[in-house]
C-alpha cells in the first residue's frame, strides 16, 4: 500500500518512540526489582534534578535550529554550528560544576545518598544537549529515520547498561548501584552521538541565504531559544519541586528519611510510571492529528476542523476511559507483575483517571497550538504546579494523610491544566459547534466496558476455572485487553459512518 512520505516519516517516528518509551517503563519496572523502592526514590530525586538542568542548558536551540535548518539550510548550519560550542561550553561547566556540588545538591534534597548518583550523571549533562541540538539540525533536514532510531539505540543501550551496571555495583552498596544505573544515560546518549555523526558527516543541498546575515540573527536566535525553553521548563521543574517538597513534608509527617524516600519512589517512580503507560497511544494520536488540524485550520477549512477535533477527542476519550477501567479492575495482577505483591493495586486504582486527563490535556494542547493559542496551555501549566505544589506542602506534611496528599497532588496537576485547556477552548470555539456528546460517550463506553468484565470474570471464574488467583486475573486481563481496543475501532468506525 502506497503512503506519502510524510505519513511513512510519522508512522516511522510515532512507532518508535513508543517502542522507547515501552522500553523505558519496562527498565524502570526492572530497577525497581533490582533497588528496591528507597533505591527507586534515590533514582527518581537524581532525575528529576537531571531534567531540570538538561532543559535550562538546552533550553530551546534544538527546535530553532530545526526551524531555522527548514527555512534556510545553509544559515541552519551556521546556527547549528554557533549552538554547538555554546552547549559545548555551557554543558561542560555545569557538569563539572555538578560533579562538584554535589554534596549541596544532595543536602538541598535532604538526602546524602545523592551524592554519588548525581556525580555519575555529571558526562551526560555535556552530551544531551548536544545530542538534542544533533536531533534538531537532522530535524530541520526532515531525516527522520535517524532521529528515530537513534532514540531506539540510545533507549536500548541506556537500559541494558543500567540493569547490567546495577547489578554489578550492588555489592558496594545501594547508592553505587543507583548511581550505576544513571550511568545508563550516559552510555546511551554517547551510542547515540556516534551514530549521530554519520548523517551529520553526509552532504547535504546548500541553498543560498535569503535571510539576515549570522551575527545580527544571533540575538533574535537567542530570544527565540529562551522563549521554547520557558514553554518547556514547566514540566521538569514541577518534578525538581516534587523531588524536593514530597520527601521532605513526608518526614515532617513522621516518616524517616528512608521511609521518605521510598514512599517517593514508590508513587513518583513506580506507580506513575504504571499508570501513565496508556499515554503512549494518546501521545500518538497527537501527533497524527496535528499536521492534519494545522492544514485545516490554516485552509480556513472549518467544518473539516471541527470534525477533525470531534474524532481526535472521541478516540482519546474512549482510549482514556477504557485504559483507566482496565487499572481498576486489574491492578491486584498489575501490581504483582510490576513488583511481586499487590501494594500497589490501591494507589493504582486512586490514581487511574490520572492518564485520561493526562492524555484530553495533551490533546487539547495540541488543538490549542493548531490555532495559534499557544499561551494559554503554558499559563494552565504554571498554574497547575502552584496548586499541586500547595496541596503537596499542606496535605502531605499533615501525619495519616501523606499518601492522599500524594495522590491529590498528581491528580490536581492533571486536571487543572486540562480545565483551564478546555476553558480555551471553548472560548475559542463553540461547544455546539463541536457536538461531542461527552456524557453519552462516556456511558456507553462505561457500560459496555462492564459488559466486558463481567462476561470474562463469568467465563473464567465459572465455566473455565483456573486453580491460581494470579493467573486467573493475568488471563482475564488479558484478554480485556485485547478486546477493548476492537471495540474502540468498531465504535469509531460507528460514529465515522455516521457523521
Amino acid at each position: 500500500m502506497y503512503l506519502p512520505p510524510l505519513l511513512k516519516d510519522f508512522f516511522l517516528r510515532s512507532g518508535i518512540l513508543s517502542i522507547v518509551k515501552l522500553i523505558g517503563a519496562l527498565g524502570r519496572i526492572t530497577l525497581f526489582r533490582l533497588v528496591g523502592s528507597e533505591g527507586i526514590g534515590l533514582y527518581q530525586m537524581a532525575y528529576a534534578y537531571y531534567g531540570l538542568l538538561i532543559t535550562i542548558i538546552t533550553g530551546g536551540f534544538a527546535s530553532a535550529v530545526s526551524l531555522a535548518t527548514a527555512k534556510d539550510i545553509q544559515r541552519g548550519k551556521q546556527l547549528f554550528h554557533f549552538s554547538l560550542y555554546l552547549l559545548a561550553i555551557l554543558g561542560s561547566s555545569m557538569g563539572l560544576l555538578s560533579y562538584y556540588c554535589a554534596p549541596f545538591v544532595a543536602e538541598l534534597f535532604g538526602e546524602k545518598g545523592l551524592v554519588r548518583p548525581i556525580q555519575f550523571l555529571a558526562p551526560a549533562i555535556l552530551l544531551v544537549p548536544i545530542l538534542s541540538l544533533m536531533r534538531g539540525f537532522l530535524q530541520g533536514l526532515q531525516r527522520y529515520a535517524y532521529i528515530a532510531l537513534s532514540e531506539l539505540i540510545e533507549q536500548v543501550v541506556r537500559v541494558v547498561a543500567m540493569v547490567f551496571l546495577t547489578g554489578l555495583l550492588m555489592q558496594k552498596g545501594l547508592t553505587e548501584a543507583v548511581g550505576g544505573a544513571l550511568f545508563g544515560a550516559v552510555l546511551g546518549a554517547f551510542i547515540a552521538f556516534l551514530f549521530l555523526l554519520a548523517p551529520l558527516l553526509l552532504p547535504f543541498p546548500t541553498v543560498q541565504m535569503n535571510h539576515h546575515s549570522l551575527p545580527t540573527s544571533i540575538p533574535v536566535f537567542i530570544m527565540s531559544c529562551i522563549s521554547i525553553m520557558g514553554a518547556r521548563i514547566i514540566l521538569p521543574a514541577s518534578d525538581f519541586i516534587d523531588s524536593i517538597l514530597v520527601p521532605n513534608r513526608l518526614f515532617l509527617a513522621g516518616y524517616s528519611v528512608q521511609e521518605a524516600t521510598e514512599i517517593y519512589g514508590k508513587f513518583f517512580g513506580i506507580v506513575a510510571t504504571v499508570v501513565f503507560v496508556p499515554t503512549l497511544i494518546t501521545g500518538s494520536i497527537s501527533h497524527i492529528m496535528l499536521p492534519r488540524l494545522t492544514i485545516a485550520w490554516e485552509t480556513l477549512n472549518i467544518s473539516g476542523f471541527i470534525k477533525k477535533i470531534k474524532v481526535a477527542f472521541n478516540t482519546t476519550l474512549l482510549w482514556g476511559l477504557s485504559s483507566s477501567f482496565f487499572l481498576v479492575a486489574y491492578s491486584h495482577p498489575i501490581s504483582t507483575l510490576v513488583i511481586g505483591n499487590e501494594s500497589l493495586a490501591q494507589p493504582i486504582q486512586y490514581l487511574s483517571l490520572a492518564p485520561l486527563f493526562a492524555s484530553l490535556r495533551e490533546l487539547s494542547t495540541t488543538i490549542l497550538w493548531t490555532m495559534n493559542v499557544k499561551g494559554q496551555p503554558l499559563k494552565g501549566l504554571i498554574l497547575a504546579t502552584i496548586f499541586s505544589s500547595l496541596i503537596n506542602f499542606f496535605v502531605i506534611g499533615i501525619p495519616g494523610y501523606s499518601i492522599a496528599g500524594i495522590i491529590l497532588g498528581i491528580l490536581c496537576f492533571e486536571i487543572t491544566s486540562l480545565t483551564f485547556n478546555l476553558t480555551s477552548l471553548i472560548r475559542a470555539i463553540h461547544p455546539q459547534k463541536i457536538g461531542l456528546s461527552i456524557v453519552r460517550e462516556i456511558v456507553v463506553c462505561i457500560s459496555f466496558l462492564s459488559c466486558i468484565h463481567f462476561a470474562i470474570s463469568l467465563l473464567y471464574s465459572h465455566i473455565i476455572p483456573i486453580g491460581s488467583t494470579f493467573i486467573q486475573d493475568a488471563i482475564m486481563g488479558l484478554t480485556f485487553f485485547i478486546l477493548f481496543p476492537l471495540y474502540i475501532y468498531g465504535h469509531l468506525t460507528y460514529i465515522q459512518r455516521k457523521s
